[in-house]
């Protein structure tokens, strides 16, 4: 069995591989992933955005598998979280 890649954080982010994890949204803007998750911030979300952040990480090359260790310990499947989190519309917007 192998060991799972951990998720690190730094200054309040999570990071793996050495990389800050970022989720973007379609509109342009980006979110950084906390840790520990804020008690404001509602659990699908925030397992939403790491989900997805963590995608693109994997496709970047950052890391690979289909699961990390969180800093409490915690395995976490990014691939079942990905519709965790659906980011607000961008119909309407002013660009």
């Amino acid at each position: 069995m192998s060991t799972l890649p951990k998720l690190e954080p730094t200054d309040g982010n999570l990071y793996v591989g050495g990389e800050l994890l970022v989720y973007a949204y379609p509109m342009g803007d980006v979110d950084l992933i906390p840790w520990p998750r804020s008690p404001d911030q509602p659990a699908k979300e925030w397992t939403g955005k790491l989900a997805c952040a963590l995608f693109d990480a994997r496709e970047m090359g950052y890391w690979d598998g289909n699961a990390v260790q969180l800093p409490d310990g915690t395995e976490f499947h990014p691939d079942d979280h990905l519709e965790d989190y659906e980011p607000p519309s961008a119909e309407g917007w002013l660009y």
